[in-house]
Parts: structure tokens; sequence; C-alpha cells
């Protein structure tokens, strides 16, 4: 229901200037929005997510003020703002299409708080035994206390010979650290690389994302399926990168739910679901197509309780494999089953692949470390996508 109040409101409000209402929602709802004083209609259609936190004044004097938006809603792209304050007389009635939001600018500012990640961290990675130690804290404070198992179980694999701990990368990057930096063995090798690779690239996301609604149920994840989260944090900071409003699916919705979704409207979305195969993470590495389009096929079938035509969205497959050429591989195994099963996927807009794409780790004369590392994200368009496909897969060209 909206709030009202009965005299001036610190929003921009929209004032009747006749008998008639002040908006229509062209497709809206079988209820109308009236005046609590005098009765009179001010919203023809009302729905919630059409007006949010503004101000409709009746020719009585009432302010009727709007809610705000609800616990785990967002803004979509189509919002037309009224700017922080001011009084708009309207002559006649506003026809609002459904899928459009009029708020204002006090509205937007709360939801960006709530909603888009932070910027990119500038500081340096702290590569000590105590640096890692804050670290192993920091997840097993964000996991609920779950992450301890996980560093011993690393630990134990560690000391008996075996390369790679599967159940989490990120205690395993920690423990095949911690040792030889406190004793000064580390080696400049490809599993180091890797392992500062996952601890700074853990780093930076989380600092990105830690304060956005929702991410405390995301972090929750990190222990039992970090390779997973890790990217899927990773998808959703590019695609934010790059003007894309994406936000985490609530995991209490009924059924199986998408991880991510791009909100296109005040009624539709665009879901996003993460697949991180267990056969695209390092030291794996399946080269060539023919060993990737099964487990291009396998993602697809996997994720049809996640999307579908009920569900639109875009299947983004994480991958930590570093071998020299894979994208380009994996990248046409893509391709080809888009173009030979992609009518059995026809909720499927597209499928990505984000990944690791390549690693660098060199020592100095001083014996201090250089690293960076270099991710990327493909996409392709499933051509036999049953609506207009929303995915664009190349910037527009400025004059």
């Amino acid at each position: 229901m909206a709030e009202s109040a009965h005299s001036h409101v610190d929003r921009p409000s929209l004032v009747k200037g006749s008998e008639a209402p002040i908006v229509e929602i062209v497709g809206g709802g079988p209820d109308d929005l009236s005046c609590s004083s005098c009765g009179s209609v001010l919203v023809v259609g009302y729905r919630r997510h059409c007006l949010v936190g503004i101000g409709l004044e009746c020719r009585c004097g009432h302010v009727t003020l709007t809610p705000s938006l609800a616990d785990g809603e967002t803004f979509h792209s189509k919002v037309v703002t009224l700017g922080a304050q001011g009084r708009y007389l309207i002559g006649g009635t506003v026809r609002q299409h459904l899928g459009t939001t009029l708020t204002c600018d006090q509205e937007l500012t709360a939801d960006a708080q709530r909603t888009v990640p932070g910027p990119a961290i500038n500081s340096s990675l702290d590569l000590s035994a105590g640096g890692l130690e804050a670290m192993a804290t920091e997840v097993a404070l964000l996991s609920g206390g779950r992450f301890d198992r996980f560093m011993r179980g690393a630990e134990r694999a560690r000391a008996t010979g075996q390369r790679y701990f599967r159940k989490n990368s990120l205690a395993w990057a920690i423990s095949h650290l911690s040792a030889p930096l406190a004793d000064g063995t580390l080696r400049v090798d490809e599993d180091t690389a890797v392992a500062i690779g996952l601890i700074d690239t853990f780093r930076h996301v989380v600092s990105r994302w830690r304060h956005v609604q929702g991410f405390p149920e995301v972090a929750r994840e990190l222990c039992n399926s970090f390779h997973h989260t890790l990217f899927l944090l990773v998808a959703a900071s590019y695609l934010c990168d790059h003007g894309n409003k994406v936000l985490f699916n609530a995991a209490s919705q009924p059924g199986r739910t998408a991880d991510l979704y791009v909100p296109v409207s005040g009624t539709e979305r665009l879901y996003l679901e993460v697949k991180g195969p267990a056969a695209l993470e390092w030291p794996s590495r399946p080269e060539g197509s023919h060993r990737l389009k099964p487990i291009v096929r396998d993602c697809l079938r996997k994720a049809r309780k996640q999307i579908g035509r009920s569900k639109p969205g875009v299947l983004i497959i994480a991958s930590s494999c570093i071998a020299p050429g894979f994208f380009e591989d994996i990248e046409k195994a893509v391709r080809t089953i888009l173009r030979r099963h992609g009518k059995d996927h026809a909720g499927v807009a597209g499928v990505a692949v984000a990944g690791l794409n390549q690693l660098n780790l060199q020592a100095n004369s001083q014996s201090q470390l250089r690293f960076w590392a270099l991710y990327r994200v493909a996409i392709e368009k499933n051509p036999h996508y049953f609506r207009d496909n929303p995915v664009v897969t190349s910037r527009p060209q400025r004059s």
C-alpha cells in the first residue's frame, strides 16, 4: 500500500491539475490508487514498481507518498527520475508503460548503495604468512566458520604430496604458499602463479561485492563451491563494468534458481546461470574443441532447471584452464553446439565462457615478485533463441 502524508513531502511530486487521474499505467493492474482524503483517483491501474518514492498531490491538498523499493528489489534500465525535489503540475493524464518506473534521485542513490559494486582496489597483495592467515580468517568469517575444515584438508593433502586440493582451491592456494613463504623456499612456477592468481582475484571481487545485497548468501558458498562462486563474482564484475546492472538472485525463491539476473524492465529479467565444471578447473587441460563439446552440452543440460523459456537467460561456463589455445577451442565448441542443438535450448539467449586466460609470474634480481593475471569473457549468441535476442556481442562504433 502507498504511504500517505497530509502536507509537503521532501520528494518531487506530481500535482493533480484537473479532474483526470495524474497517471494511467498502460497494461497495469485492476486496482486504482486513490487519495485517502477525498477519494479522487490518482493512478489508474496502479502497480508498485511503476511509481517509487515520489509524491502524488491531490487537488484537495493531500499528498500521497508512494513506497520505496522492498527488500531485495532493484531498479531496472527503464527508469525516469524526477530529480530530488520540485512540484510538477499535470494538467491531464500521463500514460505510463508498465515496464517504466518513475522515481527520484534519493531512491536511485539508495538503490545504488545496495546494488552497485565498488571500484577495483589498487592496493598491493600482502603476500606474507601473516597476510595469508588474515585472509583465511576472513573467509572463515564469511563462510560461517566452515573454511577451517577445508584448510585442514588442504594441509593434509599437501603433506601427502598431492599437487592440488580440488574440494576448495582457495584453501589449496593459501596452504601451497604459506609454508614456502615462511621458510623462504617459494618457487616461481605455474603452481605458485595459479595460487597467487586465485588469492588476488578473490581479494578483488570480495572487496567490490561485500556490501551488495545478497552477498552474505553468496559468500557462504565459498567453501562448498569456491571455483563456481569465484567466477560468479568475476562474471558479475565484468558485466557491471560493461554497463549492465547485475543482481544476486534470491536463494529463497521456490525451486532451483539462476545465480544472477539482469533487470530488463519492471516485469522482465534476464537470468544468468554459472556452471563451473571440474573438467575446466586447473590443472585440467582438455585440448581441442572435440573434447570440449561434451562439456558444453553437459553444462547446457544441467542449466535447464535455471534457464528456459519461462526463465530466459544466459549460461556462463567458468574455467581456470590456462592451456594455449583453450579459449579459441571452447569458443569453437560453443558455436558448434549452439548451431546444432540450440533449438533444444531455445530459452538460452547465449553461452559465455568466463575464465583465467593468462598468468605471468617473474622474480627480479632482488627476489621481488612481479605478477599479473588476464581474465577473458567470450559470448556466443544462440541463433535459435525463441524471441529477439538481447545479447550484444560487440560494442557500438562511435562516430
